[in-house]
């Protein structure tokens, strides 16, 4: 099953399983924009995808610290950004990311969108990783 996070601030504030499991819902079809304007530029939409494993062997044993991570980041871009973050795409997969702490999947964009809005969009990712790890950094 897929699940998409509604309350991110939230979710992030209260730090607990418990607390997530509450902010799930089915993922259904979205019918978004593909971009969002920030400082009067067209940028691609921007989606953050999270794994987890809950079976009894996991593969994946450390996959809520991945998804903190995710979590921070997408706080932090709907701060700075906001509208430029989709919802945060959760499921049961590895997507490798398995092999690493700190591992994230990122779509930027779609299809629809040009080489430019999907650009800037990188640009706006990179200066939000960059806040997300200062933020890290100061603590």
């Amino acid at each position: 099953m897929q699940f998409q996070i509604l309350a991110v601030g939230d979710v992030v504030a209260e730090g607990g399983l418990r607390h997530l499991e509450k902010n799930l819902r089915p993922l259904k079809k979205l019918k978004d924009i593909a971009f969002t304007v920030v400082n009067g530029e067209n940028a691609a939409q921007i989606m953050i995808m999270a794994g987890c494993d809950l079976s009894e062997d996991p593969l994946f044993p450390d996959w809520r610290e991945n998804l903190h991570l995710a979590l921070r980041l997408q706080q932090k871009g709907d701060l700075l950004y906001p509208g430029l973050f989709r919802p945060l795409f959760f499921a049961q997969r590895n997507y490798n990311m398995h092999a690493t702490h700190g591992s994230l999947l990122v779509e930027v964009g779609t299809e629809v969108n040009t080489q430019r809005e999907a650009d800037y969009a990188g640009e706006l990712l990179g200066e939000t990783i960059l806040a997300v790890l200062n933020d890290i950094a100061e603590e």
